[in-house]
C-alpha cells in the first residue's frame, strides 16, 4: 500500500511537470520562427526595394502584377544560404552568467519561380515553389536555455500560381493562390534534477526530454498592382493576407533516469495554432539615368495578430480537465521596414550588373515577452551583389547580406524567474546578435 501511495505521489508529481512543460514548450510554436522575404538573389542584393521593379520570376512573391512586365518565358531559382550568429547572457539576482552560444546552424531558403506570357491572351501567368519562413535554432546540451528551446526545425513551404493582366498600358493588377505545407519539431528539456538533489548544471541524467512535432496544410496568398507612368518611374504595391496554421501537435517525453522504474515515456496531444501575418508593401522605381536603377520600399507587418499562442486540449486529458487550454502571452507589436537599393549596369565586363541596397526593419518582439527562440531587434541590412552574364538566355545572380542587430537588454520578462534554482523559465538577460547571407540565382530565358 505504502508503494501504491508513492506512485500516486509520483504520477502526480510528473503530471504537474508535464504540465509545466505545456507551459514553457508552446510559445515556441509561433516564435522560432524567422521570415526571410529577401526572395531572389537579386531583389535582396538591392535591400529587396523591389515591389516596383517585379520584372523578373521572383515577382509571384514580390509583385505577382510585374508579371506584365515580361515578354518572354522565364525561369527563376535561387537558394539563400543564412549563418545566424546569436549569444545570450542570463541575468538573474544582480548576477549575469557566463555567455552562452547558439550552435551552428545554416538555413537554406530557396526560390523556383516560372512566368510565362500568354500567346493568344494578354494576361500572364506564373508559378512558384518556396520557403520564406523557417528556423533551425539548436543550444549547446550545457546551456541554461535549453529549458526553452533545445534546438528545432520549423519549415514553411509555398506552392504559388500567380495570374496578371493589364488593365490599361500603364496599369497592372496580379494575384496568387499559395498551398502551405508547414512542418515543425522542436525539443526542450524539463529539470528534475533538484529531485535528486543536485544542481542543475551538474547531471543530465535527471532531465526530462520533451519534443513537439506537428504538420499542417492551409491556403493562402497575394494581390498587387504596378503603376508605370512613364518607362522610367513605376509605382507597386501588394497585400498579404493572414493565414492561420491549425496544428494537431503531438508531445512526447523521455523518462528521467531517477524516475525511469516509476514511469514510462508519455504522449500529450494539443492543438495549436500559428499566424502568418497580414502585410501591407508599397514602393517605387526610378531610372534616374539609362544605366542607373533606384528603388524605395515601405513594409508594414501586423505582428499585432500574435497576441496569445493559445494550446487546446482534447476534452477529457487526464490533468487537464478543469482547463481545455492555456494561453501564452505574445502582444508582439506590428513593425515597419524600410529599404533603398540601386542597381547600375555598365554595359560592358563580364560583370555588367552591380547592386547595393540597405534595410531598416523594426523590432516586434517587445521587453516583457522576448525569449532566446526568436530573439528580435531593430536590424540594419546591408546587401551587396551583381550578375553575370553567362549568355544570352542565362543570367546568374549572386550577393551577400550582413543584418547587423542592435543589443537588447531585457529585465522585465514574464516568462523569467529570480529564483536561482529554477533554472528554466529563463528570459533576462543580454542578446546579441548578427545574421550573415549568401545569395545566389540564375534567370532562364525559355528558348
Amino acid at each position: 500500500m505504502a508503494w501504491c501511495g508513492w506512485e500516486k505521489t509520483s504520477a502526480s508529481l510528473f503530471f504537474s511537470f508535464l504540465f509545466l512543460v505545456i507551459v514553457c514548450v508552446t510559445p515556441l510554436v509561433e516564435g522560432g520562427a524567422f521570415y526571410f522575404p529577401q526572395v531572389g538573389a537579386r531583389a535582396a542584393s538591392m535591400g529587396n526595394a523591389f515591389v516596383a521593379v517585379a520584372d523578373d520570376a521572383s515577382n509571384v512573391f514580390h509583385n505577382p502584377a510585374g508579371m506584365t512586365q515580361i515578354e518572354e518565358a522565364v525561369g527563376n531559382y535561387s537558394a539563400d544560404i543564412i549563418f545566424p550568429v546569436f549569444t545570450y547572457k542570463r541575468e538573474a539576482n544582480d548576477q549575469v552568467y557566463a555567455t552562452e552560444y547558439q550552435q551552428l546552424r545554416v538555413m537554406t531558403p530557396f526560390y523556383l519561380g516560372f512566368v510565362s506570357p500568354s500567346k493568344d491572351y494578354e494576361y500572364t501567368s506564373g508559378f512558384a515553389f518556396y520557403d520564406a519562413w523557417g528556423g533551425l535554432p539548436m543550444w549547446r546540451k550545457e546551456a541554461s536555455s535549453r529549458y526553452i528551446l533545445k534546438h528545432m526545425f520549423l519549415i514553411v513551404l509555398h506552392g504559388t500560381y500567380s495570374m496578371a493582366y493589364p488593365l490599361t498600358k500603364s496599369f497592372s493588377i496580379g494575384g496568387g493562390l499559395s498551398l502551405i505545407y508547414c512542418y515543425m519539431q522542436q525539443n526542450k528539456s524539463l529539470d528534475f534534477q533538484d529531485l535528486a538533489g543536485k544542481e542543475a548544471e551538474e547531471d543530465y541524467y535527471n532531465e526530462m526530454d520533451i519534443l513537439m512535432t506537428g504538420d499542417t496544410f492551409g491556403f493562402g496568398g497575394n494581390i498587387g498592382c504596378l503603376y508605370k507612368p512613364t518607362e522610367n518611374l513605376s509605382f507597386g504595391l501588394t497585400y498579404t493576407p493572414q493565414v492561420d496554421l491549425n496544428f494537431d501537435a503531438e508531445m512526447k517525453s523521455t523518462t528521467p533516469f531517477l524516475m525511469s522504474a516509476l514511469m514510462d515515456e508519455m504522449t500529450l496531444k494539443a492543438k495549436v495554432t500559428m499566424y502568418l501575418p497580414h502585410n501591407v508593401r508599397g514602393g517605387f522605381a526610378f531610372r534616374i539615368s539609362e544605366r542607373l536603377l533606384a528603388a524605395f520600399d515601405v513594409t508594414w507587418v501586423n505582428w499585432d495578430v500574435s497576441k496569445d499562442t493559445n494550446v487546446n486540449f482534447d476534452e477529457g486529458e487526464f490533468f487537464i480537465k478543469e482547463r481545455d487550454h492555456i494561453a501564452i502571452p505574445r502582444y508582439w507589436q506590428d513593425s515597419m521596414t524600410y529599404s533603398v537599393g540601386l542597381e547600375y549596369n555598365f554595359d560592358k565586363w563580364n560583370i555588367p550588373v552591380l547592386r547595393c541596397g540597405y534595410t531598416y526593419d523594426e523590432w516586434a518582439i517587445p521587453e516583457y515577452t522576448m525569449m532566446i527562440d526568436n530573439p528580435d531587434a531593430n536590424k540594419h541590412n546591408f546587401s551587396f551583389g551583381g550578375s553575370y552574364i553567362y549568355d544570352k538566355k542565362v543570367t546568374i545572380d549572386f550577393g551577400y547580406e550582413v543584418r547587423f542587430y542592435d543589443d537588447r537588454h531585457v529585465t522585465n520578462s514574464v516568462y523569467t524567474s529570480d529564483d536561482p534554482a529554477i533554472v528554466g523559465g529563463v528570459a533576462n538577460g543580454y542578446y546579441k546578435e548578427m545574421i550573415h547571407a549568401l545569395y545566389i540565382g540564375v534567370r532562364m530565358l525559355q528558348e
